[in-house]
C-alpha cells in the first residue's frame, strides 16, 4: 500500500509544479491541470495539488517526496502571494 501512495503522492508533486515549468513553453499545457482557471483560483490549485501529496508522502512515510512536497508546498504559497499581494495595479 505504501507503494501505491508514493505513486500517487508523486504524481500529484508533479501536477503541483506543473503550471509553473511551462509557462514558457509554446504551446499551452498549464491550463491543463488548473483547469483553464485563471487569477486567484489558478494560482491556488498547485497548493491543493501539493497539500494532496504531502498528506499521501505522509502515508507514504518516504522522506525524500515529504521533503519535496514540503518544498513544493511552500514554493506555491510563496508564489500564491508574491501573484496575488505583489502585482496589484496601482
Amino acid at each position: 500500500m505504501k507503494h501505491i501512495y508514493s505513486i500517487i503522492s508523486f504524481v500529484f508533486l508533479v501536477l503541483s509544479i506543473l503550471p509553473f515549468l511551462l509557462l514558457n513553453i509554446k504551446y499551452e499545457y498549464a491550463p491543463l491541470a488548473t483547469f483553464s482557471q485563471k487569477g486567484l483560483i489558478g494560482l491556488s490549485i498547485p497548493i491543493f495539488y501539493s497539500f494532496i501529496s504531502l498528506i499521501f508522502a505522509l502515508l507514504s512515510k518516504r522522506g525524500i517526496l515529504l521533503i519535496f512536497s514540503l518544498i513544493f508546498l511552500l514554493l506555491n504559497i510563496g508564489l500564491l502571494l508574491i501573484g496575488a499581494l505583489g502585482f496589484k495595479n496601482p
